[in-house]
């Protein structure tokens, strides 16, 4: 069982865009779970990034360098645009790009999921390369020890947004490597739905630690990025997804500017709406679309 991973990227997109900026029309509770239960689209770009790499061989520096061209340049980029759109001071651009504020604030810093999956990244080759047998429990019981002492012990649990993701993270090797069977993945989707309505919706599950309600979030992502293998997309889907990181970037710096006026100039919530992801779906294609444009034309000047 595959993962179409274009249609997956897209969908984790924009359902962090409508988590973000929707504007509310009915007010009830299937619109409201929905628009809360958003963070799914963090825990499927997890998932993805692991599965996408699990199968490869990844040296370490090489790996991590063009990590940080691609994703880290692009993060530096946003915080330049925030500098000049939102008036940040120059200590609060310092700050976030040296991962100050994502260690201070957590889920409340600057794109916080960018530093989070560059931890990661620098993290995963060593993982595959490890030898251990079963490395992967392990890693998921010093997972659970480490979190549970250190919110025990010092009460620091700023991070627990990003550490609850590491078991979908670790799913998403382990779904790769041992080829689950069919049945499993989907099994994980009405169990999440159910957990974060219960857990993440009605209440939020902070026992045995912090945020401890994202796990079901992971397992609501596991059947959504799975179920898009039945379902063909062409070349359209494939271009959209590949400006998410993007997406997810102007959002957050421009997101409710832009929505307020496009509201002040239709006075139309489902218009608002509407628009609001159309224009920042296609605008983010775009955007990446120009940078990988660039990024190729400086290579082969490079290279020439």
């Amino acid at each position: 069982m595959k993962i179409n991973k274009p249609l997956a990227q897209l969908l984790s997109a924009l359902w962090i865009l409508v988590f973000h900026l929707w504007i509310t029309l009915t007010g009830s509770v299937a619109e409201r779970y929905l628009l809360t239960i958003g963070y799914v689209g963090v825990d499927i770009f997890f998932l993805l990034s692991a599965y996408s790499l699990a199968d490869k061989e990844l040296s370490w520096w090489p790996f991590l360098k063009g990590r940080l061209i691609t994703v880290y340049g692009k993060y530096i980029t946003f915080i330049v645009l925030a500098l000049l759109v939102n008036h940040w001071s120059i200590l609060r651009a310092a700050k976030a790009a040296s991962f100050v504020d994502f260690f201070t604030n957590g889920g409340g810093s600057f794109l916080w999921f960018i530093p989070a999956i560059l931890i990661l990244y620098a993290l995963y080759p060593l993982f595959l390369r490890w030898k251990l047998p079963q490395k992967g429990l392990v890693v998921l019981a010093g997972w659970f020890i480490l979190c549970f002492a250190c919110e025990k012990l010092t009460g620091y649990n700023k991070i627990f947004i990003f550490a609850n993701r590491i078991p979908v993270f670790l799913a998403g090797w382990a779904l790769k490597k041992y080829r689950a069977p069919k049945w499993l993945p989907l099994l994980c989707l009405p169990i999440g739905l159910v957990g974060m309505y219960l857990w993440g919706f009605t209440a939020k599950l902070n026992v045995p630690f912090k945020d401890f309600f994202f796990l079901f979030g992971g397992l609501g992502a596991i059947g959504i990025s799975f179920l898009t293998g039945y379902i063909k997309t062409g070349k359209l889907v494939k271009f959209l997804a590949g400006g998410t990181l993007e997406l997810y970037g102007l959002q957050m710096v421009i997101g409710p500017k832009v929505v307020m006026a496009i509201y002040r100039l239709t006075g139309s919530k489902w218009v608002t709406n509407l628009l609001m992801i159309l224009l920042f779906t296609l605008g983010s294609a775009l955007l990446a679309f120009g940078y990988r444009k660039l990024a190729e034309a400086y290579h082969k000047k490079k290279t020439a």
